[in-house]
């Protein structure tokens, strides 16, 4: 039985890659922030056994560290991670706090990395293992209006290629599922907007409500978490070199149109060249 970590699984992607995964018989760890508010996911552990519900705020390191820490304690070991907790910051830069940046990051880039460095090495001593991040279009195009958020995108895309090239001597894969608008609730539930202006004070404020509106109207119209759930579980079952797949045409444009080499299938070639940086493999 294979064992999967999932972040943010309270609803939309996450619950739904949880819905899913536990029908193909994984054992799941679903880490939610506050676990009294996921009755959906709740209801859903009740009808399987296999679906440990774990809370765990990417904000706050003790919990990170007091999840992996079990699944250390428990020697099972983990075969998957999906980073899938996310949250949006909106609005200008002028507009956003400093604060509101790290709190940003946090989410969306410092606590995953915390949470995959403590369960690296458990997948090291077997040898094997799939690290998956949520990434998204907004990695490799900002936007004048959440710029903080595709800030910490853009870092988790070099994070991942970093870990890809660290890792491979291991087997151990890294993949990141790029997304683009998505039919979930984070506009409602995980969205905070720039408080460093007042109202009075926002040249932004008409242009900011204007686009906020747009961005729910798009995100209303989004894939479904569950075709998400979908690419996430193929990868997993047909792992390969290839560092970033696409959960829609509309996402696999967008990189096509950007990089020249959109799947990253070249950062294989460049751990190849460094292999013998391992010399104790």
């Amino acid at each position: 039985m294979q064992v999967a970590l999932i972040t943010g699984c309270s609803r939309g992607i996450g619950y739904s890659t949880v819905e899913l995964l536990a029908s193909q018989g994984f054992k799941i760890y679903a880490g939610v922030r506050s676990v009294n508010s996921c009755e959906n996911l709740r209801a859903l552990a009740e009808k399987n056994q296999n679906i440990i519900i774990r809370e765990v705020d990417l904000g706050k390191q003790d919990t990170i560290k007091k999840l992996t820490q079990e699944i250390q304690d428990k020697a099972e070991g983990i075969d998957v991670i999906i980073n899938n907790a996310s949250e949006i910051v909106f609005g200008p830069i002028e507009t956003i706090y400093p604060d509101q940046f790290h709190e940003q990051f946090q989410t969306n880039l410092f606590g995953p990395i915390l949470l995959t460095q403590e369960l690296i090495p458990l997948m090291r001593k077997e040898k094997r293992g799939h690290i998956i991040f949520l990434g998204s279009t907004s990695g490799i195009e900002s936007h004048g209006m959440y710029g903080a958020y595709t800030a910490s995108k853009f870092a988790l895309e070099a994070v991942g290629h970093s870990l890809a090239v660290n890792l491979c001597p291991w087997n151990i894969h890294v993949s990141i599922i790029e997304l683009t608008a998505t039919a979930t609730q984070i506009a409602e539930k995980t969205l905070k907007m720039g408080s460093r202006l007042s109202d009075i004070d926002n040249p932004y404020l008409n242009y900011t409500k204007t686009t906020l509106e747009y961005l729910r109207k798009i995100l209303s119209n989004g894939v479904s978490p569950e075709e998400v759930a979908k690419t996430i579980l193929s990868v997993i079952l047909n792992p390969s070199d290839q560092l970033r797949y696409f959960a829609t045409e509309r996402s696999k444009n967008t990189f096509e149109k950007v990089l020249k080499d959109p799947t990253n299938l070249k950062w294989i070639e460049e751990a190849r060249e460094n292999v013998n940086f391992y010399p104790d493999l």
